[in-house]
């Protein structure tokens, strides 16, 4: 932060015709500043300091989609939630969230205008595939075997476009949570990115931990 304030503070005493390389300073500051950021969160996902928790799965992707919209309307491209039940997973709080922002973000790249992202919850065998599904190029099947490694990036990735963390922190996120990250080609070409983790047992007591209520009744 400090060092984009000090290039921010260097405009005014820039030559007009130097502007484009003090504007690709701060992009890679920026870009910078994301990497730093997916590492501390990969970290801390990999610390195992915080326990599992019941997580309503419905809520949390309701709350992240509205945000999310924010970003895909001026992209034209809609953004849907296909679900027959409001499953309940056993997580660690604020891991989902974090899991389908990397998913959203990914598919608001790669989807075309015009298009509609698809978020599907499906219970399926005591665990619960939270799938996020686009229209857009996919990846070749040697690309998804490589796509959760740290500091991959596709070769259609534009340069300085993301940091190659995203789905590494993802599946890591999945892991912590004794589930996994899966990437396949969607139905009509795009890609399915899901996340697979264990459900929260039918015949276990409702939930009322502070985390599943504030998602439950925000």
């Amino acid at each position: 932060m400090a060092l984009r304030l000090r290039l921010e503070n260097l405009e005014p005493h820039v030559a007009a015709d130097a502007g484009g390389s003090l504007d690709e300073a701060l992009g890679e500051v920026d870009r910078m500043t994301g990497i730093l950021n997916a590492l501390l969160l990969l970290a801390r996902a990999e610390s195992g300091t915080r326990g599992p928790e019941p997580v309503d799965v419905l809520a949390v992707t309701e709350e992240r989609v509205a945000c999310w919209r924010l970003v895909a309307q001026p992209q034209q491209i809609a953004l849907a939630i296909d679900s027959e039940s409001a499953p309940v997973v056993l997580a660690v709080p604020g891991t989902l969230d974090q899991i389908l922002d990397v998913f959203l973000d990914n598919a608001l790249r790669a989807a075309p205008a015009g298009t509609t992202i698809h978020l599907r919850l499906v219970e399926d065998a005591g665990r619960v595939a939270v799938q996020c599904i686009d229209a857009g190029p996919g990846m070749s099947e040697a690309e998804r075997a490589r796509a959760c490694d740290r500091f991959w990036r596709g070769a259609n990735a534009a340069s300085g476009e993301g940091s190659g963390l995203g789905l590494a922190i993802a599946a890591s996120l999945a892991r912590a949570n004794d589930g996994h990250v899966l990437l396949q080609e969607a139905p009509g070409g795009g890609l399915q990115a899901e996340a697979r983790l264990p459900a929260w047992p039918a015949s276990a007591p409702q939930p009322t931990n502070a985390a599943f209520l504030e998602h439950t009744w925000r």
